[in-house]
């Protein structure tokens, strides 16, 4: 029997999807295993702290009228690959990039959290913003990832899962 908090639950299938991520598993296990943690830390943080966070689903930008069409539109690839009673002929089109933004948003979840990050969210928020630095705020963060990319193929996941696992924390 293993005791465990669900804190450590969430870390646990967190830091499994960012390695099966950088070891190109299949997506759909990637997904469902990224969106399982990411759905303990929200829950975890609470409504009203999510809010202010600004998180993936609790976005102030979309308006609340629109917001039903948008949970209904995140929540698709994962209770498509979770649930088939209701729809069991039903087929989707998905989109596996979607996943590298749960992924990114629980990361940011679990250290606001715990304040920590684990080795494998380390890696996989550097190689995020490597790849879309412009989602950063400041220019000199901006410049810095550019100047990462640049160094280091994004694309070589390999390179990326040794750093994982060359770092310990």
């Amino acid at each position: 029997m293993e005791r465990i908090k669900k804190i450590d639950v969430a870390k646990r299938q967190l830091d499994t999807a960012i390695i099966m991520f950088f070891e190109k598993k299949d997506p759909i296990a990637i997904h469902t295993v990224a969106c399982a943690a990411y759905d303990i830390l929200r829950n975890l943080v609470g409504d009203k702290k999510v809010k202010e966070l600004q998180t993936l689903k609790d976005n102030s930008l979309i308006s609340e009228k629109q917001k039903k069409d948008w949970y209904r539109e995140l929540n698709r690839p994962q209770n498509f690959f979770k649930h088939a009673k209701k729809d069991p002929l039903e087929t989707l089109d998905f989109q596996p990039q979607i996943t590298e933004f749960f992924i990114g948003d629980a990361c940011n979840l679990y250290r606001y959290l715990t304040k920590d990050f684990s080795s494998a969210m380390v890696v996989f928020s550097t190689w995020y913003f490597m790849k879309n630095p412009n989602f950063l705020k400041s220019e000199e963060k901006r410049h810095l990832y550019k100047k990462g990319s640049q160094t280091m193929d994004i694309n070589n996941y390999s390179r990326f899962l040794g750093l994982i696992k060359s770092l310990k924390f």
